[in-house]
């Protein structure tokens, strides 16, 4: 959540391939949106179920890892448009023509039937593992973050 952090690669070895890279990469990218949730946990006391809307919905794996990494279901929104659609219901709400209830049931209204959700699965743990690995190296990288990331990781079991 720092804006001056740059991407790193720390550990590598002859062994890491192609594929390791981008796993890595999207794993980042993962625990990052967990740190952000966890921002918001704490200042906004969540229903513990993320709401998954967009490109990231058609990747099951991307999907089963974000749930992981998260520790939280997820449940994906089955509209097309939810980018526009959001930022119409927040304009509503702030234009005072809608409240916040309306907010959350128009978010899971679905086409189609029920949406599929995604709880976390066995990898979760060693996710949890894997994400104070990187909290440790982000704060090597750049220890101006140490207190912030610390603050948010009363949340995170």
């Amino acid at each position: 959540m720092d804006t001056s952090i740059r991407g790193a690669w720390i550990g590598l070895d002859a062994g890491h391939d192609r594929e390791a890279l981008l796993y890595s990469a999207v794993e980042g990218v993962a625990f990052a949106t967990a740190d952000v949730y966890d921002s918001l946990a704490v200042a906004h006391e969540l229903d513990g179920v993320v709401r998954l809307a967009g490109g990231g919905t058609v990747v099951p794996a991307w999907r089963q890892l974000l749930a992981d990494a998260l520790r939280v279901p997820l449940e994906v929104v089955e509209v097309s448009e939810a980018s526009a659609r959001g930022a119409g219901l927040l304009a509503a709400q702030t234009a005072g023509l809608i409240d916040e209830a309306e907010i959350v049931r128009a978010s899971s209204r679905q086409r189609g039937g029920a949406a599929p959700s995604v709880v976390p699965g066995d990898q979760a743990d060693r996710l949890r593992e894997r994400r104070a690995r990187y909290r440790a190296a982000l704060q090597g990288l750049h220890p101006s973050t140490a207190a912030e990331m610390s603050s948010h990781a009363r949340r995170t079991p």
